[in-house]
C-alpha cells in the first residue's frame, strides 16, 4: 500500500467526520505531527495506528482500506489517461471538450486526486476516441503501482 493514498483516505475520513487533526490525535492517541506526517504520506505507519486512526474516525478498517484501493486506482487511471491522451496528441483541454467535461476535472483525474466516477470514465473514453473498456484497463494495469506487503514494509 502506498503511504500517499493511505494519507489521502485518512484525510479525506477525517475531513468526512468533520475532525480537526488534533482532534483526531486525541481520539487516536497520537501526536498531531505524527498523524500530519501520516495524511501527508511521507511515514510508513504501524498497523496499530491504523487501527487506532481508524477506530478514532471512526470508520470500518475495511472501508479506510477501500479507499486506499481507491485512491491507488484514482492514481493508475489518471497516469493511464495521461499517457493515452499524450499518445493520441491531445490537450487537456481538447480532451475536456471531447468528453464534455471541464479541464479542471480532466487535470484533477489525471493527477489521481480523486476517483473519476463511472460516467467521467466513460466520457473520457469516448473522448480518447471510443477506446476498448480492454485497452483501457491494460493501461491502468501498466500504470498501477506493485504491490507492498502493508504499511512499514517495502514489499521486497
Amino acid at each position: 500500500m502506498a503511504q500517499v493514498h493511505l494519507g489521502r483516505a485518512v484525510r479525506a475520513s477525517r475531513e468526512r467526520a468533520e475532525l480537526s487533526v488534533g482532534d483526531l490525535g486525541k481520539r487516536a492517541r497520537l501526536q498531531p505531527r505524527s498523524l500530519s506526517q501520516i495524511e501527508a504520506g511521507t511515514v510508513n505507519t504501524a498497523w496499530g495506528n491504523i487501527r487506532r486512526i481508524a477506530t478514532a474516525i471512526p470508520i470500518p478498517l475495511p472501508d479506510l482500506l477501500s479507499l486506499v484501493e481507491q485512491y491507488e486506482r484514482a492514481e493508475a487511471f489518471g497516469k493511464a489517461v495521461q499517457q493515452l491522451r499524450s499518445d493520441r496528441g491531445l490537450t487537456r483541454a481538447e480532451l475536456a471538450e471531447a468528453a464534455g467535461l471541464s479541464v479542471r476535472s480532466v487535470s484533477s483525474i489525471e493527477r489521481g486526486s480523486r476517483p473519476p466516477t463511472s460516467r467521467e470514465e466513460a466520457q473520457l473514453r469516448k473522448g480518447l476516441g471510443r477506446i476498448r473498456r480492454a485497452t483501457m484497463d491494460a493501461a491502468i494495469v501498466a500504470a498501477s503501482p506493485r504491490p507492498t506487503r502493508g504499511p512499514g514494509t517495502t514489499g521486497q
